[in-house]
């Protein structure tokens, strides 16, 4: 893995996005079963430019957060796909630094990187890409 955990795409395949949608380890649930939602930067055309090495981990934690607080991560869904633009980006980062202890993990630093990605760069998104 590399040392930030971001793969960086400088040309995908058309093959890139379904292999990026396999990323990280999934974890038993009780209510969703198996989910992890992975994260992706991509361009305004859909291709990838950057992947986090580690998803988010769904749990029934997930779905408790209060929609008022944190409406960015409220709008994850672990069987659907969430995308944030630029403008978002620091709403984002605001949740992820209140975000309870029990909600962390590998991603949330990865989730910050790719922030990052997105503000370092025009026409680009951070996709939560869910089942």
């Amino acid at each position: 893995m590399p040392p930030n955990g971001i793969v960086t795409i400088s040309d995908p395949s058309p093959r890139s996005v379904p292999e990026a949608r396999n990323l990280g380890a999934d974890i038993p649930n009780r209510r969703y079963g198996h989910r992890v939602i992975n994260m992706q930067v991509r361009g305004d055309l859909g291709k990838p430019v950057a992947r986090a090495q580690v998803g988010l981990e769904w749990t029934d934690l997930f779905p408790a957060l209060d929609p008022v607080g944190f409406p960015m991560l409220w709008a994850l869904n672990p069987y659907g796909d969430a995308v944030f633009n630029e403008r978002q980006i620091p709403l984002l980062l605001a949740e992820l630094d209140r975000l309870p202890e029990a909600y962390g993990g590998a991603w949330v630093d990865q989730a910050r990187e790719m922030c990052q990605v997105v503000q370092g760069g025009t026409h680009r998104y951070l996709w939560f890409v869910g089942d």
